[in-house]
């Protein structure tokens, strides 16, 4: 009963003072508050922050201030695994998906190193609709970092795709950012493979990506590429099965 009544007094006291920090007229004012909306949600419980926090969500995630969206679009992250599946497409994903279009690289980062929690909360056919067609684009981002970021969740994409969809929307993704222009994204597409190859197989591995750095290789037109192809092969070799084919 003790609990029960400070969850009440939680929720009926301080959510509005915390919903008029979120409005705060200083930027960072609002920054700060932004960060513990996930602490507050797990306080509060999700129904009270559906109802009373969520409204102002929209508001923030445009604010002039880059701080703030910085500090909105990792909370909103942190907060989706509370929530049931149709609170968090309905009230977050908007959002999400929103923070991926942000003009400034670290909203979009925030996104996309937490993509995990997204994925897990929405399912594979939100993520087949609304986010591979965002990460499509984020994939020839002009910040090298957003680029690199995208390329780490191949693994996380794949399992939750399957073997189909990921070759179909991915793959070439994943083969255009082993070309690309920075050495360190290009090396996280080749150690990529290794969590790809783990998800889907020595099979799908054997018919789809081998062929593929083979083809990388004997095609390359600088030492450049050719490293990145035996990289490729190196650590393709280190998912389960493969070395087999050594």
């Amino acid at each position: 009963p003790l609990v029960v009544a400070l969850d009440d007094s939680v929720s009926a006291t301080l959510l509005p003072y915390f919903v008029k920090l979120l409005q705060d007229p200083e930027a960072e004012v609002r920054a700060s508050a932004s960060k513990n909306i996930a602490g507050y949600c797990e306080l509060v419980g999700t129904e009270a922050f559906v109802e009373d926090v969520s409204p102002t969500l929209a508001e923030l995630a445009g604010d002039l201030a880059q701080s703030v969206r910085v500090a909105v679009a990792e909370s909103i992250m942190a907060v989706l695994p509370q929530l049931e599946y149709e609170a968090a497409v309905t009230h977050l994903l908007p959002l999400v998906m929103q923070f991926l279009r942000d003009e400034t690289p670290e909203v979009r980062l925030k996104v996309l190193t937490a993509l995990d929690k997204l994925v897990n909360s929405v399912g594979s056919s939100i993520v087949s609709s609304s986010i591979v067609p965002a990460l499509l684009a984020l994939g020839s981002d002009s910040q090298w970092r957003v680029r690199e970021t995208v390329v780490k969740c191949m693994p996380l994409l794949a399992h939750s795709l399957g073997a189909a969809a990921f070759e179909e929307k991915l793959l070439p993704l994943h083969f255009q950012s082993m070309r690309d222009q920075v050495f360190s994204v290009r090396a996280t597409a080749t150690a990529s493979l290794k969590g790809i190859g783990n998800t889907l197989g020595l099979e799908w591995c054997t018919a789809k990506l081998l062929p593929a750095i083979l083809d990388m290789f004997e095609s390359a037109t600088s030492y450049l590429q050719r490293n990145t192809a035996l990289y490729a092969i190196m650590h393709l070799m280190g998912a389960k099965g493969m070395g087999v084919l050594v």
